[in-house]
């Protein structure tokens, strides 16, 4: 079936072709070309696409599922990494496995580390991997203090 091509003000415009019967058209995406379903192939289709989507998907359950998510979003948010008057947030800094530093640190705390035990353990590498330090000595007091504010308040 060819489509047929109209000009609107100089714009082509490409017309679909229409239906007629019970049969449809599988699109180009679909098979690679233009061709009519049949009715029974068509009522086919409808019940497997039917069967697969009766049930709402259920989300597969996961650590990150409320609190968690909460807690690092609120780490990333208010703790940083402080260095020659540089600050860095925690959510802009990667750690191993494509999370960001927030998300690793609120996983440790979540399993029961204690905030500054966490972020003792947690290392960055400086110099292109040079030198390793802990995430403990580049964050202020007041960062600190922060992490341990926002994992207070989850607790509640």
């Amino acid at each position: 079936m060819a489509s047929a091509v109209a000009s609107l003000a100089g714009v082509p415009c490409v017309r679909a072709p229409r239906l007629s019967g019970a049969g449809r058209l599988r699109s180009p995406s679909m098979g690679g070309h233009l061709t009519r379903q049949s009715p029974q192939t068509a009522a086919r289709h409808d019940r497997r696409h039917d069967r697969h989507h009766d049930e709402p998907r259920k989300p597969a359950a996961s650590l990150w599922d409320g609190p968690m998510e909460e807690l690092a979003e609120k780490l990333g948010d208010d703790v940083h990494a402080e260095m020659n008057g540089w600050r860095l947030y925690l959510r802009n800094m990667k750690s191993s496995g494509g999370k960001n530093m927030a998300q690793t640190l609120a996983e440790k705390v979540v399993m029961g580390i204690a905030v500054e035990d966490a972020l003792k353990e947690l290392k960055i590498s400086l110099g292109a991997g040079k030198k390793d330090i802990s995430l403990f000595d580049v964050i202020p007091s007041t960062g600190i203090n922060n992490a341990k504010n926002a994992v207070r308040d989850l607790e509640r």
